[in-house]
């Protein structure tokens, strides 16, 4: 800093590497409808891991037999309410509460029930969080991050977000949805790329994919994916963006620019490497959805009570292959370290998921669940390194300096 103008200096190598990343393009101007996830102020009455427990908690809420009082002393989160108003609002509108029940992003690989209802929600965010109660596809990202070391703050939901699902302690997750439904928000922004009868239309800046359409010569079709031989769509961009912010070496190359605003995305220098980007990305947003699942991995060998008691992790080196103990008996066998210590966001996401079923049964479908776990960030690892190596092999960094 200056002593007189209070001006950042930068040496000439900065200055460079400041201007390569300020020509890129900022996130949030390339889907123009953002904002953080929802923010209920009561999450623990409002979503939950058991659906039947959720019901149980909203079957209270509209028993005449309980008081307001009896309701408040049994669920805290419920004191800012105006119970009177909202309990009576639920009650004329009973018919439709089933709809309500919806699964949302917890946390990273943590999917859970969630009860959308507005006037138990302080910020629903409806502008970002309804479009995802349709077919979709949301980035996450943060705007800003306070933390040391390699940022990892990038994820996909096809499922509406809380807005910590990226960070515990400070500062929220935007949601960057790859669609917007004309019901749902005024479309005339859109209006000059997007023409179609899917009910939906792409939430992409013009300019954006004309320059991106420029870039690898490609006509742009107005939802899905295209041919990337004649045609590119919007899913084709999506998963381009989400290769990108996968690659190990943008993470470190732009570190210290990418935990002070929104990631910026470079345009492609080629055709060839958008063709080679975008099937990864896809892959990427695929494992992370859990649409499908890497190789087989873990494993879960001893039978017992499948409760999470005492969760550590035991090293290679002191085992066959890395263990991950639920309790003092039973373990899953298999987990290298670099999947136990991989993390999204603020969470190390092995340990995560476990962390938050502390005390509880882990059902069948739960062991499966964290198998995928392990198997999707595993292939994640892998495509990661591949991300790198294909770009790479087009001349590498910086990518948009070299487009035409």
């Amino acid at each position: 800093l200056h002593p007189v103008s209070n001006n950042y200096l930068f040496i000439p190598q900065d200055i460079t590497l400041l201007s390569e990343y300020q020509s890129t393009h900022s996130l949030d101007s390339i889907f123009p409808i953002n904002n953080i996830g929802m923010q209920t102020h009561r999450d623990y009455f409002v979503t939950d891991i058991e659906k039947e427990c959720l019901e149980n908690r909203i079957h209270d809420l509209l028993d005449n037999q309980i008081s307001d009082l009896e309701l408040i002393n049994k669920y805290s989160d419920l004191k800012a309410l105006k119970l009177n108003k909202v309990r009576s609002c639920l009650i004329s509108e009973e018919s439709s509460l089933p709809g309500k029940f919806v699964k949302c992003l917890w946390r990273p690989f943590d999917f859970r029930n969630l009860f959308y209802e507005k006037s138990l929600i302080d910020r629903p965010r409806a502008q970002i969080t309804e479009p995802l109660l349709k077919p979709n596809y949301a980035i996450l990202a943060m705007r800003q991050v306070a933390l040391t070391g390699s940022l990892t703050h990038f994820l996909v939901s096809s499922l509406p977000v809380i807005d910590r699902a990226l960070y515990s302690n400070k500062g929220a997750a935007s949601v960057f949805p790859l669609y917007i439904y004309p019901n749902l928000i005024s479309p005339s922004i859109f209006d000059s790329i997007t023409n179609n009868n899917t009910g939906r239309r792409a939430n992409l800046s013009p300019k954006f994919v004309q320059q991106v359409a420029k870039a690898v010569k490609l006509k742009f079709l107005d939802d899905g994916q295209g041919d990337l031989v004649k045609t590119f769509g919007p899913e084709d961009v999506f998963y381009y963006i989400y290769a990108i912010f996968h690659s190990p070496k943008y993470r470190t190359r732009y570190e210290d620019f990418l935990k002070r605003d929104f990631p910026r995305v470079p345009l492609p220098s080629s055709l060839a490497l958008f063709r080679e980007l975008v099937p990864l990305g896809c892959h990427l947003a695929q494992l992370h959805l859990m649409e499908v699942h890497g190789p087989d991995l873990a494993i879960y060998p001893v039978e017992g009570s499948n409760v999470v008691e005492n969760l550590r992790y035991v090293e290679p080196s002191e085992t066959p292959s890395g263990r991950v103990y639920i309790n003092n008996a039973q373990y899953f066998e298999g987990v290298p370290p670099e999947v136990w210590a991989f993390q999204v966001g603020g969470y190390q996401v092995c340990q995560k998921w476990l962390k938050d079923r502390k005390g509880r049964t882990l059902s069948y479908d739960d062991l499966i669940h964290y198998q995928q776990i392990v198997s999707a960030l595993s292939e994640t690892i892998r495509l990661m390194d591949e991300v790198d190596v294909v770009i790479n092999g087009h001349g590498g960094w910086p990518i948009q300096n070299r487009a035409k």
